[in-house]
C-alpha cells in the first residue's frame, strides 16, 4: 500500500511538473509572438507610415534627384552652364563649387587677407565674363572671382558712402543683367557696372508698395530684363521692368505687428527656362512657382527632414536643363530636385489660389497709375521720383524692434573688426 502512495506521489508530481512546463511554453510562445508582433508594428511606423503631412499641390509637384550633404547653413546657389553647383557655405565662410552630380570640385575662399570671406549669402555666376559673384553681408562689399577661384577685386570701395544710406551697403543677393549687376541691400537695389561702380539705386525703405525693407532674393530674366525681388520684411516679390516700374506685386507688409501676407518670408528667387519666376519661402517651407505675368502656377514642398522636403529654405536657382537647386539651409544640404510631371504641373488648391490672389497687385495694369520705384542714377539725373513723404527715415536708431528680430539670424556677432 505505501509503494502504491509513493508511486501515485510521483506520477502527481510529474503531472505538475508536466503542467508547468506546457504553461512555460506557452508562455514563451506567447512572449514571442508579442515580440513579433511589436517588430512588425516598429517596422511598419518606420517603412510604410507617412513621415508628415503633405502640404504641397496634388501628390506633390516635385522629385527629388540627389543632395549634397555636409554643408553648415548654405545661404545662396547658382549654376554655370556647365551646370556646375555653386554653394554659399555660410558656416565655413567658404564658397564650394560641386559637379552636375554633387561631387564635391573646389572650395574658394581663403583663411586670411582679401579672399576672406565672413557671411556670405547670394552668389551668381556670369559665364560670359568668366566671373563669380559672391555678396558677404558682414564685410559689407561683393566678390568678383573668376570660375577658378582667383579674386578679380570687391566692390563697392567705399561701403560707408553716403550714397548707400544711413544703414550703409549690406549685400543680400546678386544676380546680373547684360554689363550690370543687380545687388540687394538693406534699402533697394543698387546697379553697378562689371568693373563694380556704382551706376543706380532703385527704391529706398518703406512699406508701401514702390519701397523696400530689407530686400533679399533678385533675379533677373535674361530675356525679357525683368527683375524680380524678394522683399523680405514687406513678405512680398516686386516683378519689375527696366525702368523701375512695377508690372506685378505679390505680398503685403505686416498690419500692426501681423502678418496678413501670401508670403512668410520671400527670400530665394529664380526664373526657369519658360520665364517662370521661383520663389523659395523661407517660413513656409515651400517653394512658389509665379508665371511671368504674376499668376500662381503651383507650390511644392513642405517641412521636413527626407529628400524633396525643406528646414528653411534659402537661396534657389534653376539650370538650363530645369534642374532645381534649393539651399535647404536648417537640413545642412542643397537639394537638387525636377518636376515630377512638367507638361503637367498640378495647380495650387483652391484655398491657396484665393489668398494668393488676395495679395496680388498690377498697378500698371492698362497704363492707368503705375508705380515706380525710385531710381537714382549717379551720375545725376532721378528717372523716376518717390513721394517723399511716404519714405521712411534711413537711419539705424529707426530699425524697429520687430526688424531687429526678424534680421538677427541674418547678421553675424561682433563685426567690429570689419568696421
Amino acid at each position: 500500500m505505501a509503494g502504491d502512495e509513493a508511486v501515485y506521489a510521483d506520477d502527481e508530481t510529474e503531472g505538475r511538473n508536466a503542467r508547468k512546463r506546457k504553461l512555460k511554453l506557452l508562455a514563451a510562445l506567447f512572449l514571442t509572438l508579442m515580440i513579433g508582433l511589436l517588430v512588425l508594428v516598429l517596422l511598419w511606423l518606420l517603412l510604410f507610415r507617412p513621415t508628415q503631412a503633405p502640404n504641397v499641390a496634388g501628390d506633390g509637384i516635385l522629385e527629388p534627384i540627389f543632395s549634397i550633404y555636409g554643408l553648415q547653413k548654405p545661404f545662396g546657389v547658382a549654376t554655370d552652364e556647365d551646370s556646375n553647383i555653386y554653394v554659399t557655405d555660410n558656416g565655413t565662410q567658404r564658397l564650394l563649387v560641386f559637379d552636375d552630380d554633387g561631387n564635391f570640385v573646389r572650395r574658394i575662399g581663403e583663411d586670411e587677407g582679401r579672399s576672406k570671406m565672413y557671411s556670405i549669402a547670394g552668389v551668381d555666376v556670369d559665364d560670359n565674363k568668366d566671373r563669380v559673384y559672391v555678396a558677404d553681408f558682414a564685410l559689407r562689399q561683393v566678390f568678383a572671382f573668376n570660375k577658378q577661384g582667383e579674386l578679380q577685386f570687391r566692390f563697392p570701395r567705399q561701403p560707408g558712402d553716403p550714397a548707400f544710406g544711413g544703414l550703409r551697403f549690406s549685400p543680400y543677393d546678386v544676380d546680373t543683367y547684360g554689363d550690370r549687376i543687380f545687388v540687394t541691400s538693406n534699402d533697394g537695389v543698387y546697379v553697378f557696372d562689371v568693373e563694380g561702380n556704382l551706376i543706380q539705386k532703385w527704391g529706398s525703405k518703406g512699406a508701401n508698395l514702390g519701397f523696400f525693407n530689407f530686400p533679399n532674393g533678385i533675379a533677373v530674366d535674361p530675356k525679357s530684363g525683368t527683375v524680380f525681388v524678394g522683399d523680405i520684411l514687406n513678405r512680398r516679390v516686386v516683378a519689375m521692368d527696366q525702368s523701375g516700374q512695377i508690372k506685378w506685386a505679390v505680398g503685403q507688409s505686416d498690419l500692426a505687428g501681423q502678418s496678413r501676407s501670401y508670403f512668410g518670408l520671400p527670400r530665394g528667387i529664380a526664373v526657369d527656362p519658360a520665364g517662370n519666376v521661383w520663389v523659395a519661402d523661407t517660413l513656409n517651407f515651400r517653394l512658389t512657382i509665379i508665371d511671368p505675368d504674376g499668376n500662381l502656377v503651383s507650390i511644392g514642398g513642405a517641412r521636413g527632414v527626407e529628400d524633396g522636403l525643406f528646414n528653411f529654405p534659402e537661396g534657389i536657382d534653376i539650370n538650363a536643363d530645369g534642374t532645381i537647386l534649393v539651399a535647404d539651409r536648417e537640413n545642412n544640404r542643397v537639394e537638387a530636385l525636377r518636376l515630377r510631371n512638367p507638361d503637367a504641373i498640378a495647380e495650387a488648391d483652391p484655398e491657396d489660389r484665393a489668398r494668393y490672389n488676395e495679395s496680388l497687385a498690377r498697378p500698371g495694369a492698362g497704363n492707368t497709375n503705375p508705380v515706380f520705384v525710385n531710381v537714382i542714377d549717379f551720375q545725376g539725373s532721378t528717372i523716376a521720383n518717390e513721394d517723399p513723404a511716404e519714405r521712411l527715415g534711413a537711419s539705424e536708431a529707426d530699425i524697429d524692434e520687430s526688424i531687429d528680430e526678424s534680421i538677427e539670424e541674418l547678421s553675424p556677432p561682433g563685426r567690429s573688426d570689419l568696421e
